[in-house]
């Protein structure tokens, strides 16, 4: 699996195997400047700053006339056993309180104005501060020079004992984050107690005179995830990602992952993701993939194309809440459903909330025959008009549970044949309908539906929110 460098976000996953563990985080565009309403860091028992003498003379000055990585003392952070050989690259993990006693053994070297003496950026020879010392620079001065030191990885090099070390997620980086905002946003999605160890390449990567990448997950040329097989669950968020290496992650590293069971991947504002077509074909054997794709487009088409890969897939939530620009959702502008292929489709959630531009909607067909649970959100698509061709082919599928949120779609006109489709549902066992402030909806049609809902409510969960008329409320 590629690590993420640059400008790039954050990738997170979890090796758990339930939703409980599953740990997320992301890491916003970096400014520079240390956002007010964060929480101070707290170090708990850990050394403070005035707890030790200042280290020696060595750390202010070398025989250049300026301290250099090589000169630094790094046996505050390390045990006095040495370091350990953790052979295996995914169980070296770096929990709290390591991350803390790194940024203590910064602060200790800052003078009243925050800025770390002797330390100055590699390339530009600036004078470097705490709160806004980047992982480039953190990574300069201490992790590489501990880890060259002692031939391993930082993790190993500060770790006393293995079993503890190991992970329960996984975070990517950006080295242009400040470091301590970087260790906020981990502690703060975070366990506080056993198992709280994450996976994060600069900590977990052995020296490298070649460069900064993680080499053990490499096999020749290719990057590899074999470390990381026994995932179950990844959590991408690659919001603004401007790099040309994600095309190769996706492509590679996730239909690699044979065990992953769910995917949460969201793409939005990235020009280069704005389809799932740059994995989903090779996603394709990926057996009981729960996928959400989080996207918002001016143009569905090449989204849904991309999809028509993914026969196999048995759940899937989508977001598209928001897309002001998106028109069309299957129908005539994409020859059909925006599905197509999803013949073992069991679960469909689709988000298209604040869609204001939204004016014809296909999502379902008659290929569904295996799907039970239909939820769907279009509250405030004030253009749409009509469901007929929404709610056409329900009278080929199988429904359980069937959600249909419409509030304030105050275009709405015609809710199609619903009426007649619910009355020879069947199987339908849950039903949630809500049509509040939709002033457009003939009374007659109004009428009709709270006729229909009363005789299909007996021996079934039935709910639904009342229209808005201007007599009042017409109870479903």
């Amino acid at each position: 699996m590629t690590e993420l460098e640059g400008d790039e976000p954050l990738v997170t996953c979890c090796r758990c195997e339930d939703g409980d563990g599953l740990r997320v985080t992301k890491l916003p565009e970096w400014n520079q400047v240390e956002d007010d309403d964060e929480e101070e860091i707290n170090f708990g028992s850990l050394t403070s700053c005035s707890d030790r003498p200042r280290r020696p003379a060595v750390e202010s000055w070398s025989s250049l006339g300026r301290l250099r990585p090589e000169d630094l003392d790094f046996s505050e952070l390390t045990p006095e056993a040495g370091a350990l050989r953790i052979s295996n690259v995914d169980r070296r993990g770096i929990n709290f309180d390591q991350l803390k006693k790194l940024l203590v053994y910064v602060k200790k070297r800052c003078d009243s104005e925050d800025a770390v003496r002797g330390w100055y950026d590699h390339r530009s020879g600036e004078q470097l501060f705490y709160k806004k010392m980047t992982l480039s620079q953190v990574h300069h001065w201490l992790i590489h020079p501990l880890s060259l030191r002692h031939q391993c990885s930082y993790v190993e090099a500060v770790a006393k004992k293995e079993h503890a070390q190991l992970p329960a997620w996984f975070v990517g980086h950006s080295w242009d984050e400040p470091m301590v905002n970087f260790v906020r946003r981990v502690m703060k999605h975070g366990t506080l107690g056993a198992g709280d160890g994450f996976w994060c390449h600069p900590f977990a990567s052995r020296p490298n005179p070649g460069g900064w990448y993680c080499h053990e997950m490499s096999g020749s040329q290719d990057l590899s995830v074999e470390p990381f097989g026994e995932l179950s669950h990844l959590r991408a968020n690659l919001k603004n990602c401007r790099s040309n290496s994600i095309d190769e992650w996706l492509s590679f590293g996730v239909p690699a992952l044979a065990e992953l069971k769910s995917l949460d991947l969201t793409v939005s504002d990235s020009p280069k993701l704005m389809t799932a077509g740059h994995f989903s074909k090779k996603s394709a054997l990926l057996q009981d993939l729960h996928m959400t794709f989080r996207c918002p487009l001016r143009s569905a088409d090449a989204f849904c194309r991309s999809l028509q890969h993914l026969s196999l897939l048995q759940v899937l939530h989508i977001d598209m809440s928001g897309c002001a620009e998106l028109q069309h959702l299957g129908g005539s502008a994409s020859n059909g459903s925006c599905f197509p292929n999803m013949v073992s489709l069991h679960t469909l959630q689709l988000d298209l909330t604040n869609c204001r531009s939204l004016s014809s909607l296909h999502v379902l067909s008659d290929d569904m025959q295996a799907m039970r649970i239909f939820h769907l959100r279009l509250s405030q698509c004030t253009s749409l008009a009509s469901l007929e061709d929404l709610v056409r082919p329900l009278e080929h599928l199988t429904l359980t549970d069937f959600e249909l949120n419409m509030s304030g779609c105050r275009s709405l006109q015609t809710l199609g044949e619903l009426s007649t489709q619910l009355r020879s549902h069947l199987s339908l066992e849950r039903l949630r309908l809500n049509f509040c402030d939709c002033d457009s909806i003939p009374k007659e049609v109004e009428m009709d539906l709270a006729t229909c809902l009363k005789e299909i409510s007996h021996g079934r969960d039935v709910c639904a929110v009342p229209f808005q008329t201007e007599e009042g409320k017409i109870s479903l």
